[in-house]
């Protein structure tokens, strides 16, 4: 679905109740760049995400970052953690990454991610020099719904 006119009962985003929901259950994402060279690279990621904004961060030197700095075109994907086959809940989106920069911004993403990775409290208070953060407003947003069978989509 590409995001449209909030309907009644919908967040300020535009992003569904259940793409949200999904976002809040989530923890790990595929995220997809593009190479210099036009191949697609796919890494795994950590994310966080304020309703209508995703986060995410990685290292300024990675390949990551230079994919990003040539074209800020991304798209993501993740599925709720489940234990059987059955009814699996996931999201795909895309949308141009934008560096966060200004120190109130980066506040904001830094809480989000002590609240939701407490394990990643001690690393985000080091030097993060290293590190640059992300964020996307999704511009198209798609639901798998495996409920309905293979290959459908909301």
């Amino acid at each position: 679905m590409t995001l449209a006119p909030r309907t009644a009962g919908e967040p300020e985003s535009g992003m569904t109740k259940k793409a949200l929901a999904i976002l809040r259950e989530g923890r790990e994402a595929t995220l997809a760049t593009l190479r210099s060279d036009g191949w697609p690279q796919a890494t795994v990621i950590n994310y966080v995400n304020d309703d209508e904004h995703v986060y995410f961060d990685c290292r300024v030197t990675s390949q990551k970052a230079h994919n990003i700095a040539a074209d800020d075109r991304i798209s993501m994907a993740l599925v709720v953690p489940y234990s059987q086959f059955g009814p699996i809940f996931g999201l795909s989106l895309a949308g141009h990454a934008k560096l966060v920069a200004a120190p109130a911004d980066l506040s904001h993403v830094l809480a989000l991610w002590k609240e939701r990775y407490p394990y990643m409290r001690e690393r985000l208070t080091n030097d993060l020099s290293e590190f640059a953060f992300y964020s996307v407003a999704p511009i198209v947003v798609t639901l798998p719904d495996y409920a309905a069978g293979l290959g459908h989509r909301t």
